[in-house]
């Protein structure tokens, strides 16, 4: 259980630290061994899931164009493209936004998209999500397409 509460702590404060937008600190997270395929590992609560797509989406929508694209190019190459779709099949509204969110921001770089139209789910999960979710989800959904 500590364990549990330890790891969601590291989530919110990494989110945090991101929101700031110091473009610093996100190259300094790039350069770190492991650091990208800890916020997209397996979740273990809807909260550290919710905290660890808020974070990655403050990287993926930096206003600094090099961090931002560093950040999409390696999110797409460590699965999150196919991780993010299979998510939004069965996940509840707030998710399914963060994830959208996310999903739209690393498909603005050229290697989300291969990835996200390389992926079989991904035109029918959009779909799906137009209209049914809320009027951000389709903003991104659309956006996506």
């Amino acid at each position: 259980m500590e364990v549990y509460q330890a790891e969601e702590m590291q989530f919110f404060l990494l989110k945090d630290i991101l929101k700031m937008e110091e473009h610093d600190k996100v190259e300094i997270l790039l350069g770190m061994g492991g650091a990208l395929e800890g916020l997209v590992k397996e979740p273990i609560c809807p909260t550290t899931t919710k905290a660890s797509l808020l974070a990655i989406y403050h990287m993926v929508n930096l206003s600094s164009s090099f961090a931002n694209k560093k950040a999409q190019s390696r999110f797409a190459d460590v699965g999150l493209v196919e991780l993010l779709v299979e998510m939004l099949v069965y996940c509840e509204k707030s998710i399914c936004e963060k994830a959208l969110g996310v999903l739209d921001g690393i498909c603005s770089s050229i290697e989300g998209r291969k990835r996200a139209y390389s992926y079989a789910l991904t035109v029918p999960v959009l779909v799906k999500k137009l209209l049914r979710v809320s009027d951000l989800a389709t903003e991104f959904s659309i956006s996506i397409l």
